[in-house]
């Protein structure tokens, strides 16, 4: 999710996704990822099509939201839109960058030394180019196709737990989609750390996978579920998908702390923290904390708590506030829910496993 506030909504039929024929994975695969160091990209084609191109790979959108061209960069480049009419939008950040277009099922395949192809999953086709990017429909009808976006990108690759706004499941991650058979439903973002310029996504999640990651904690009860075009049940999550505890302190030694919830977001750069002055658990940092940008002042240490489960360690994060740049620039935003998003910079420290079959996720150090 790129910027501290995504709006998402699905529009047209109600109703579940229909039941076809899917192959599920009996053991875990590997698909390549590019670490840009304040974008992690994952490589899809789409259909038949012989090009993969890249897109934000975000654990913090929950739909794949892909570009579709016209000239013959994209042959084979197809897709049924299900159910008739069914369509989206989605606005992101503060709302300039929104997309618009068709919900529909396609077959997608991840290259690589080993490529990997899943059928029957449903993905929105952007048909009404965003207002920020003027030479749209020239750029990816190319030959070959050009990248439209900023970020060199033909769209976003959802990763995200939570279900669409509006039709159940509509808008599901792709990845909770692929049906799986002896193993967790989920998924593990390597990154490599801030350094590397490759990672790694492993989708299935195997026991002995899951007890390397010593670092284990509770995500927020499921919110309900639903039926992917695969067949497989989809469990969805808040988007928030932990609760934890925040530390601020300042080099004089000044502590502030407050519960937030939280969302491991690797398609957001820099850190935000959204403060709220309603509930229990208000989070107002006081005004020596942030600069008048809106910042919190470079030098003050930043740590996120999260208690463990199954005897295993909780997690505990910490940085200093910029440091390293904009990738953990900490933004004190404004909303109605205290909520942090982590943006990349968590992902460059760890390796994060994400599992829908229990509700959980771990965290082991990117340099294990």
């Amino acid at each position: 999710m790129r910027g501290a506030k995504r709006i998402v909504f699905c529009l047209g039929v109600a109703g579940v996704f229909s039941t076809l024929d899917a192959q599920p994975l009996t053991s875990p695969v590997s698909v390549p990822l590019i670490n840009t160091s304040d974008h992690l990209l994952i490589k899809v084609a789409v259909g038949t099509n012989t090009h993969a191109y890249p897109y934000v790979f975000d654990t913090g959108s929950t739909f794949f939201a892909t570009a579709l061209g016209n000239g013959p960069s994209w042959t084979g480049a197809t897709y049924t839109q299900s159910p008739p009419g069914n369509t989206f939008r989605a606005a992101y950040g503060s709302g300039a960058l929104s997309y618009r277009g068709d919900i529909g099922i396609a077959t997608l395949t991840f290259p690589g030394a080993n490529p990997f192809t899943v059928s029957k999953i449903r993905m929105a086709v952007i048909t009404a180019p965003p207002g920020l990017y003027p030479h749209w429909n020239e750029d990816i009808d190319a030959v070959p196709a050009r990248a439209p976006e900023r970020a060199r990108t033909f769209g976003t690759f959802g990763a995200g737990l939570c279900e669409g706004k509006g039709t159940i499941g509509t808008c599901s991650g792709v990845l909770g989609q692929i049906p799986v058979a002896g193993l967790d439903q989920g998924f593990i973002v390597h990154t490599g750390g801030a350094d590397s310029r490759s990672g790694t996504l492993t989708i299935g999640l195997s026991r002995e996978e899951i007890d390397r990651f010593p670092i284990l904690v509770r995500m927020q009860p499921a919110t309900g579920s639903g039926t992917a075009a695969s067949g497989q049940t989809v469990k969805f999550y808040p988007e928030n998908q932990l609760e934890g505890t925040i530390t601020l302190v300042n080099p004089r030694g000044r502590r502030y702390s407050a519960r937030v919830l939280v969302i491991a977001d690797s398609g957001g750069l820099g850190l935000h923290l959204v403060p709220t002055r309603f509930g229990a658990n208000d989070f107002v940092p006081p005004e020596e904390f942030v600069n008048r940008y809106g910042n919190l002042r470079d030098g003050i240490r930043f740590s996120l708590t999260i208690p463990g489960v199954e005897g295993r360690r909780g997690l505990d994060w910490s940085l200093i506030a910029g440091q390293r740049g904009d990738v953990d620039r900490i933004h004190v935003g404004h909303g109605a829910v205290g909520s942090f998003n982590t943006g990349i910079a968590l992902f460059h420290d760890f390796d994060v496993l994400f599992d829908l079959t229990r509700g959980v996720m771990g965290f082991r150090s990117v340099n294990r």
